[in-house]
């Protein structure tokens, strides 16, 4: 169908944006959304719910952005020798805005809107909750050192 077409043509995504139309005139953005009203209504089928997850629908947005985002992070911990502290203003190479993710995790963190799954992927990394924190410790190590 309609989705199979669009995700063949953006290589592989099923993320149709709400207002997308097919050249035809097909109005596929909002056929999207209500398939996900549906499906959070309880209102959609086993069998269509099943076809949409073996083309990779996602039923939630934020989540594969949140999901996205979590491997960027991943991706920079890695090349950085496993430091997670992101520096605010921080782009990947394709443009996404690691350093403002990471400082959304921490707002919604503290201000207990970060799901205790998301902070515990997050621990698990060695996030740094807060920074200045992080730094201090160093610091006074670094200090402990020299006294020795």
């Amino acid at each position: 169908g309609l989705l199979c077409q669009y995700r063949e043509e953006k290589g592989g995504d099923c993320l149709v944006p709400q207002g997308y139309e097919t050249e035809e005139g097909s109005r596929l953005g909002s056929w999207v959304i209500e398939q996900r009203k549906a499906y959070s209504k309880g209102e959609l089928s086993i069998e269509r719910r099943k076809r949409l997850d073996e083309l990779g629908f996602i039923w939630n947005p934020q989540d594969a952005s949140w999901e996205e985002s979590f491997g960027l992070l991943c991706q920079y911990r890695e090349e950085e020798g496993g430091d997670c502290l992101v520096p605010q203003g921080y782009e990947t190479e394709e443009g996404s805005r690691l350093g403002s993710w990471v400082i959304e995790q921490r707002k919604a963190y503290s201000k207990g809107e970060l799901s205790i799954e998301r902070r515990k992927r997050l621990d698990e990394l060695g996030f740094i909750w807060n920074p200045q924190d992080a730094s201090w410790e160093e610091s006074f190590g670094l200090l402990c050192q020299y006294r020795e």
